[in-house]
C-alpha cells in the first residue's frame, strides 16, 4: 500500500475524515441523470447523496443511503443494504480522472470485515463511506473502502480492484440457441438423417 495514503480503520474517526475532505462535488443528479441514460445506477443505486474530496485528490468521502422516494419490504433483510455498499464503490470514479468516460467492473478483493451491525438502509441515520485510492493502473484500479456512521467504522474493505472493459462488447449473449447437424445415428428414433441437435 502507498505509504502516502492512510486507509481509514477502525481508530479512525469520521470528524477526522470530514476535517480533511472539505471540497464538495458539484452537480451530482446531473452525474446520475447522465449514467441512467445509458443504462446504469439507476433506482435505489442512486444512493450517493453527497462527495467530498481531499486535498490531493486521491481518497474521497460520501455520504450514502437509499434514495428518500425509494422502500422495499426487504430493506431491513440485509446486513448491509446492496443498494448502499454500491454507493461507496461508486466513489472510486471521484478519486480517478483516468476513468472518465470508460466502463470499470469489480474484479477482485483481498478482505472484507464487518465491524459491527449497522442499519445501512435506515434513512434517519447518516451513513459515509470513504475510498482511498492505492493503486491507479491503466487498466485496474486499486482502493480501500470504508463504511461509517456517527457511532464510528462499521464495514472495510481492503484491496478492493476494478477492471477496464474492453471498448467492444462481447459478440454474443452468454447463452444463445445454435443449431448444428447431428452425427449420431437416428436409428431408432423415428429422426431421419436430416434432422438437427439443439445444443
Amino acid at each position: 500500500i502507498n505509504a502516502g495514503l492512510s486507509a481509514p480503520n477502525s481508530t479512525t474517526l469520521l470528524s477526522d475524515l470530514k476535517a480533511s475532505h472539505t471540497q464538495e462535488v458539484a452537480n451530482l443528479q446531473d452525474r446520475y441523470a447522465h449514467l441512467a441514460e445509458a443504462g446504469y445506477h439507476r433506482g435505489a443505486f442512486q444512493s450517493i447523496k453527497s462527495v467530498f474530496s481531499s486535498d490531493g485528490g486521491k481518497s474521497a468521502l460520501g455520504r450514502i443511503g437509499l434514495p428518500d422516494d425509494f422502500e422495499h419490504d426487504h430493506d431491513a433483510y440485509y446486513h448491509a443494504h446492496p443498494a448502499v455498499l454500491d454507493g461507496a464503490l461508486q466513489l472510486i470514479g471521484f478519486v480517478s480522472e483516468s476513468m472518465e468516460g470508460e466502463a470499470w467492473v469489480p474484479a477482485g478483493i483481498s478482505r472484507v470485515a464487518m465491524h459491527r451491525s449497522g442499519e445501512l438502509h435506515n434513512k434517519e441515520q447518516q451513513t459515509w463511506a470513504c475510498v482511498a485510492l492505492v493503486d491507479d493502473g491503466p487498466k485496474m484500479k486499486t482502493c480501500d473502502v470504508s463504511l461509517f456512521d456517527e457511532d464510528g467504522l462499521i464495514m472495510s474493505f481492503e484491496g478492493f480492484r476494478y477492471a477496464r472493459l474492453g471498448s467492444s462488447g462481447p459478440e454474443a449473449s452468454m447463452f444463445a440457441a445454435k443449431w448444428i447437424p447431428s452425427s449420431s445415428s437416428s436409428e431408432g428414433y423415428g429422426c431421419e438423417s436430416s434432422d438437427v441437435t439443439l445444443v
